[in-house]
């Protein structure tokens, strides 16, 4: 397939699954390349829905914050949010360490 083609279908995977995980009660907890089907006529195809989770309305605007955040050009500021997001959300390292946080 093209370059045209393979961006189409990331955009749409990334329309998908940003829609299921902010406007549907589930969202599929393992997306891999495994999970995804190109099918022939250009669509993208998903299966084995069978680990979803869910957010509740806090997580996702923390989830939400995260992503803009990441769309930010890095500074020792951004990955203060980034690693104070990821705190809000209830991730958690064996140390919790900060730096190691901002840097996943």
């Amino acid at each position: 397939g093209s370059t045209h083609q393979l961006r189409v279908a990331l955009q749409a995977l990334l329309e998908v699954h940003g829609f299921q995980i902010f406007s549907c009660p589930l969202f599929n907890a393992d997306p891999h390349p495994g999970n995804i089907l190109a099918l022939p006529d250009g669509r993208v195809g998903l299966i084995d829905m069978g680990q979803c989770s869910s957010f509740d309305p806090a997580i996702k605007i923390h989830f939400a914050r995260l992503l803009s955040l990441l769309l930010e050009p890095c500074s020792p500021e951004v990955d203060v949010r980034v690693a104070e997001t990821m705190l809000n959300m209830g991730v958690r390292t064996e140390k919790t360490d900060r730096e190691f946080l901002a840097f996943l």
